[in-house]
């Protein structure tokens, strides 16, 4: 037998070191306590790397890099008339850097869909884990760098950007339990639960409902769409245990006197700050709107908070603030066309489907929930952008119509 060729062994360890930095990079993105946080530092650096040795663009990526791309230039264009220009260029390349990172993971996946997103998604479930982790041991423990009001935020700054982080390796986790029998993955039940009662001691009521719309959305999904009668029962079985055991928890942690009167004070659908006379979220909403209409090119980043007090808590308003009404349309339509041909694409049948379904059902309610928060620098929501259309590339109807063949899989 003749040995490999040496260029093949090459690509062989290029490839395995690519993985694990990958690897590497996801299990970091739940430490985000400073910024830089080791996530953008090891993911800057990965990027760097992978442009240097030749990292392939794929054809299709062209209508989400000229959106984010227009969006990038008027942002810019946006800092040139900041109150504080030196505070809003950092905004600026944060979000530039953002948007590069979820064009980088789409070439990552288009290149090799299926064994990228197995190493993307267990690594982020480890971070997932691990600053979901800290968040309960900070609630319970009084760890005050592990919790902010009250309500545990883990790793993260804002207990109402770590809630939706854990949303989609709780989906995956779910998706393990559903495709394998519990002897294989009672670990996943584990990483389950856990993720779960962080998410509720985050106290974030659009973290709660994105996880309840999200999970019944992933669930009926996988349901309508399998076609093996034994998983369906599976999904069935589980979910009602799951149900269950999900009500006996909330009832028992809501007993705790430390979690009940936190529990009854977020569990509305208003707040004082959301409707308030004097400048509610919602009634800054319209001024919001009333600032962008007189300004075309928008204020600059952070010159609205500085003029009013106070973030617009609203992400496609947040972008035509900063970015002016092209850059902010650019956005919005960057998120509708993703949701749009994403759509399309959550029917086909490939072997990267479920993994499809997760991220899919993770980033309709994130982009929906952009209309009360200010999302547009929240690295998992770039993660997420960067997956869809990856997915998408990597299985054009082509190659979807003959992958059909085979059965979906994790």
């Amino acid at each position: 037998m003749h040995s490999a060729p040496a260029h093949i062994i090459e690509r062989g360890k290029s490839d395995a070191l690519l993985n694990a930095l990958v690897f590497l990079v996801l299990v970091c993105s739940g430490f985000v306590l400073r910024e830089p946080a080791p996530y953008d530092v090891l993911l800057i650096g990965l990027m760097g790397l992978s442009v240097m040795t030749g990292l392939r663009v794929p054809r299709g990526l062209g209508l989400p890099a000229t959106l984010l791309m227009i969006f990038f230039v008027f942002d810019l264009i946006g800092v040139l008339h900041a109150i504080n220009p030196e505070k809003a260029s950092v905004h600026a390349f944060v979000t530039i850097y953002l948007g590069m990172s979820s064009l980088f993971f789409a070439c990552l996946l288009a290149r090799d869909s299926e064994k990228m997103l197995r190493i993307i998604f267990i690594a982020y479930a480890i971070g997932a884990v691990l600053t979901a982790l800290a968040g309960i041991a900070g609630y319970f423990g009084g760890i005050e760098i592990f919790t902010e009001n009250s309500r545990a935020r883990g790793m993260f700054k804002d207990p109402n950007v770590f809630g939706p982080y854990l949303i989609p390796p709780a989906l995956y986790a779910m998706m393990m339990l559903i495709d394998n029998p519990l002897r294989k993955a009672w670990i996943w039940m584990g990483a389950l639960g856990i993720l779960i009662v962080a998410v509720l001691l985050s106290f974030s009521r659009a973290a709660w409902a994105h996880f309840l719309v999200s999970a019944a959305m992933m669930v009926g999904l996988m349901f309508l769409l399998s076609t093996d009668w034994r998983k369906r029962g599976r999904i069935v079985t589980y979910v009602t245990i799951l149900g269950a055991v999900g009500v006996l928890g909330l009832m028992t942690l809501i007993s705790m006197p430390s979690v009940s009167g936190l529990f009854t004070e977020r569990f509305s659908l208003t707040q004082s700050y959301d409707v308030a006379e004097s400048g509610g979220r919602f009634q800054g909403h319209l001024v919001a709107l009333k600032v962008i209409f007189q300004n075309p090119l928008g204020v600059g980043p952070y010159s609205f908070a500085v003029i009013y007090g106070a973030d617009p808590h609203n992400v496609y308003l947040q972008t035509a603030l900063t970015a002016g009404w092209i850059g902010g349309l650019a956005y919005l339509v960057l998120v509708l066309v993703t949701l749009w041909r994403g759509l399309d694409f959550l029917f086909r049948r490939t072997p990267i489907q479920e993994f499809f379904i997760i991220t899919y059902s993770t980033f309709l309610p994130l982009a929906i929930e952009g209309i009360i928060i200010d999302t547009d620098h929240w690295r998992h929501f770039y993660l997420l952008l960067g997956l869809i259309w990856g997915m998408m590339l990597a299985f054009p109807r082509s190659r979807a119509r003959f992958a059909a063949m085979r059965p979906p899989g994790p």
